[in-house]
């Protein structure tokens, strides 16, 4: 395993912090599958050129990510479509 120290973290908004399936259907309608899914794929994908890793383990880290927050952080109700005014109202409980 590579002894580099991690360079940046960075975080994704767009299902994140602000909710924005709008484009499912479409990538349903392709035949892809949906963005949760692929953006395990992808991570797993990225940490297995740096070092082999199982597709499991990657998919327990985001188990026990989602798992550790309450559903009203993980999924906030902040829709691109103007429904929510500010940002902050998509962290109240």
């Amino acid at each position: 395993m590579s002894k580099r120290r991690i360079g940046a973290v960075t975080f994704d908004l767009w299902n994140c912090l602000f909710v924005d399936d709008s484009d499912e259907p479409k990538r349903a309608a392709a035949g892809l599958p949906p963005k949760p899914v692929t953006r395990r794929a992808l991570v797993h994908e990225a940490l297995n050129r740096h070092a082999p890793i199982a597709r499991e383990t990657v998919d327990l880290a985001y188990n026990v990510t989602d798992a550790a927050f309450p559903q009203s952080l993980a999924r906030p109700t902040c829709y691109l479509d103007g429904s929510r005014a500010s940002l902050g109202s998509c962290f109240q409980a």
